[in-house]
């Protein structure tokens, strides 16, 4: 897949979701071609106090990253979208970032930088380091 993916666009997606919705999202993604992705934990803000005193509203949240080609991605992420209702409120929020590259993992790789008299033409939308 390292060969595959040189000189192609990658992206990454990434899905906030409530807790115990991780693990789904990337079998389903996996499911699409997503070769696979990170789920971190973490806490959302409630956005209504009283809802969180009362205990209506669970802030544990779910964040899943996931990096592929494009194509592959996008169409993962309308087939996500439509499976787990994401255009309702609340459901979660689901979205892309393109890559310029990417390092540390077997299954992708990326090497996109153009460069042009020996300056490299980098824009760097999104620096994530886990």
């Amino acid at each position: 897949m390292y060969q595959q993916l040189v000189g192609k666009e990658l992206v990454l997606m990434c899905v906030i979701v409530s807790q115990g919705m991780g693990t789904k999202i990337v079998q389903t993604a996996k499911k699409d071609g997503v070769s696979g992705g990170t789920i971190l934990y973490g806490r959302g803000l409630a956005h209504s106090f009283v809802a969180h005193l009362v205990g209506g509203m669970d802030t544990r949240k779910e964040a899943i990253l996931m990096a592929g080609e494009k194509e592959v991605v996008a169409q993962s992420l309308v087939h996500l979208r439509e499976k787990y209702d994401l255009d309702e409120p609340g459901t979660g929020i689901a979205f892309t970032v393109d890559l310029c590259g990417i390092a540390g993992t077997r299954s992708c790789h990326c090497e996109n930088i153009d460069e042009e008299k020996g300056k490299k033409k980098t824009m760097y939308q999104l620096i994530m380091t886990i």
